[in-house]
């Protein structure tokens, strides 16, 4: 379960998410999303609730900007698993 696209932050979506599936732990799987201005805190914050990784698109997300670099370093011990998804506007650019 993730938030939908969001341009402007995750912040909130993220919170309603989180909240929503905290009680259903045991049978949903929490991704959280990110854009490059919310970058490690956000994704710190979520990992250390009930997220288990992250849901990056290449298209809504920028996951190849390089305000995504302190993200994908995270560790400690923490799922740090990207999602991404690929949509047809995505496969279109990249051909």
């Amino acid at each position: 379960m993730f938030p939908v696209s969001d341009l402007v932050g995750y912040r909130e979506a993220n919170d309603a998410v989180l909240n929503l599936a905290s009680a259903q732990r045991d049978r949903v799987t929490i991704f959280a999303r990110l854009i490059p201005a919310d970058g490690v805190a956000e994704a710190d914050r979520c990992l250390t609730a009930v997220a288990r990784g992250l849901k990056l698109h290449p298209c809504s997300d920028e996951f190849d900007n390089p305000g995504f670099d302190g993200v994908f370093a995270l560790g400690g011990g923490r799922p740090t698993l990207s999602f991404l998804a690929v949509c047809r506007a995505c496969r279109q650019a990249a051909a």
